[in-house]
């Protein structure tokens, strides 16, 4: 999308590109869906960083347990909201 505005307050008009990221996973690594299994083990079950870093290495991935807290901590409570308004006949 382009858009047109003054930025050096001279008159001219000019065009800046407003890039709109296509999903809240483009600025990591990793796969979208390591990053919901490593979040959703944490919202999921009582689990410890360590633990989940251990149950993500028993699946193949090769991740700290900082890693974890850092998903955790960003898309956490988006994951447990999600888990909250899901119909009862899928929660189980």
């Amino acid at each position: 999308m382009w858009r047109v505005g003054r930025s050096d307050g001279s008159g001219r008009a000019s065009r800046k590109l407003r890039a709109k990221p296509s999903s809240l996973f483009d600025c990591f690594n990793s796969a979208p869906e390591v990053i919901r299994m490593g979040v959703m083990l944490q919202v999921r079950f009582p689990l410890s960083l360590r633990n989940a870093e251990e149950l993500l290495f028993e699946r193949g991935y090769d991740l700290g347990r900082e890693t974890v807290r850092f998903w955790w901590n960003r898309f956490g409570p988006m994951f447990a909201r999600e888990i909250r308004h899901r119909p009862e006949s899928l929660q189980s």
